[in-house]
């Protein structure tokens, strides 16, 4: 049976790509892990940040800054504890705007992820403030729900969007 006595893995500037089914991560990480236990039931301490990188949507194409990423593993493998921002910015128009360049907003959007996985919790906030929903839209859609019902949208169709929309972001 192998063992592990406390094997320490370092690393700096590992470059980090992976496709995960609605989008794709290019991330700089540095670690400092040690495996413990048997290769069957491998024990893991120790940390992985990211100390720069992206994360885009591609089924929307929006792009997030990681501006804060790490992941903190204190036994088993597979449910590290995450602190994880990323932040984007969107462009929108006003509520009630015409057509014209100065009728747009920009919204700085960030998106939390902390806790364990797999009960992890994702918090998106905005500036100028808008409720969740609504940035669920902006990433989505790039307008807020109230905007996309003043064009028309009815109702059972925000709410088809609305319930595919927090899976996604989720993702």
């Amino acid at each position: 049976r192998l063992q592990f006595d406390n094997v320490e893995v370092r690393g700096e500037n590992l470059v980090v790509q992976s496709d995960f089914g609605v989008g794709k991560t290019d991330l700089d990480t540095r670690f400092k892990l040690n495996v413990r236990g048997t290769f069957d039931q491998p024990r893991l301490h120790g940390f992985l940040d990211v100390s720069d990188g992206t994360l885009t949507y591609t089924v929307f194409r929006r792009m997030f800054e990681v501006t804060r990423g790490r992941l903190d593993f204190d036994g088993e493998p597979g449910r590290p504890k995450l602190d994880i921002l990323a932040e984007t910015s969107i462009e929108a128009p006003r509520a009630g705007a015409g057509r014209q360049d100065d009728e747009f907003e920009d919204y700085a959007v960030q998106v939390a992820v902390t806790g364990r996985i797999p009960d992890y919790k994702l918090t998106l906030s905005s500036k100028p403030t808008l409720p969740e929903i609504d940035i669920q839209y902006l990433i989505l859609l790039g307008k807020t729900k109230q905007q996309l019902a003043d064009e028309g949208f009815g109702q059972s169709s925000l709410e088809l969007v609305s319930a595919d929309i927090g899976s996604l972001v989720s993702q």
